[in-house]
């Protein structure tokens, strides 16, 4: 593979690197609002039920009472509900993490794959100047491309 399809190879895979790496955080974002939702809910649980037994404890009419008690069973549904939101929004954001680990393990891999071709190069002309090989230009033109993207020789 030339240096310079390689660069290109790189170059579209670090753009892609770089959109999963936002489409992660967007996800763990995401996640965490889930979670803060859930705790707020849990709290007007809470003192929904505080509620419930100070109503009963004070002696408030059945009416009171049931007010409360259908107050809760509204709020155990939307828990529920919140509760299967956080579970859509962990997955999508494992599966973002695995997007982006791939994505940023092939750049990887470009980067190296491109860097050792650059050291090849340099190596090759290190012996066309000491006189050991055939000059690079001729053997390799429009092969190699340095980091600058000018052809070098």
């Amino acid at each position: 593979m030339k240096i310079r399809e390689i660069k290109a190879d790189f170059d579209k895979a670090k753009r892609a690197e770089q959109r999963a790496h936002a489409e992660l955080v967007r996800s763990e974002q995401l996640t965490e609002s889930q979670k803060s939702q859930l705790d707020t809910l849990l709290k007007h649980r809470e003192e929904c039920l505080e509620g419930l037994r100070d109503a009963k404890s004070s002696g408030l009419n059945i009416i009171q009472i049931r007010e409360y008690q259908l107050l809760l069973k509204h709020l155990e549904g939307v828990l529920h509900e919140q509760q299967e939101k956080i579970d859509i929004c962990q997955v999508r954001e494992e599966e973002s993490r695995d997007d982006w680990m791939q994505k940023s393990e092939r750049l990887e891999r470009l980067q190296l794959m491109m860097q050792q071709v650059e050291q090849d190069l340099r190596d090759e002309r290190e012996r066309e100047i000491n006189g050991q090989a055939e000059p690079a230009d001729k053997k390799h033109t429009d092969t190699y491309i340095g980091v600058t993207g000018k052809r070098l020789g």
